[in-house]
This record gives C-alpha cells, sequence and structure tokens, in this order.
C-alpha cells in the first residue's frame, strides 16, 4: 500500500475512502498524515493553543462524518480537508 511512487494525496485519498466505509485505522492515517500540518495552519490563525486543539477536535469529527462526500474530480483530498479546518476555525473565531 505505501509504495514508493505514492503522494500523500493518494494516501490520503485511499484513507478517505476507507473512513468513508467506518474504518477507524483510516482516521489514524489521516490524523498521521495531516496533523502537524492542520495544527501549524489553525494556530497562526487563532493565536491560541486551546482554541486550535478545540477547532481540529471539530475539524477530524467533520471529515470522519463527511468522508463519503469527498469527491476527487473536485478536490485534492488535502485542500478538501484544509477547507474543513478553516470552517471550523472561521466558526470559533
Amino acid at each position: 500500500m505505501n509504495e514508493p511512487f505514492e503522494t500523500e494525496n493518494d494516501r490520503l485519498r485511499d484513507a478517505l475512502e476507507r473512513c468513508s466505509k467506518g474504518e477507524k485505522d483510516a482516521f489514524e492515517d489521516i490524523y498521521t498524515l495531516t496533523s502537524e500540518k492542520f495544527t501549524a495552519i489553525i494556530q497562526n490563525m487563532v493565536r491560541c493553543e486551546d482554541t486550535t486543539r478545540d477547532i481540529l477536535q471539530r475539524g477530524y469529527l467533520s471529515i470522519w462524518q463527511n468522508a463519503e462526500k469527498f469527491d476527487t474530480s473536485r478536490a485534492k483530498p488535502f485542500t478538501w480537508m484544509l477547507v474543513i479546518m478553516r470552517n471550523r476555525a472561521i466558526d470559533m473565531i
């Protein structure tokens, strides 16, 4: 599955597909691949660690609940998830 030519977006796309089927280990893959980046982005937006954690928790929950709505023809996986995180941040501001 983690072949050398596989990109991060390929891995995220696969993990989102597995999440849409309720596979909890796929969610762990998504978190592992995105948490550092999302934490940095959200922290830069809100400048508060507690708020960042709240936003990330709400954002990841939304990703889990909406994974079946991801459409590869409309967005790349990271971009789709980033929009969800950004929207959760806006909700909290």
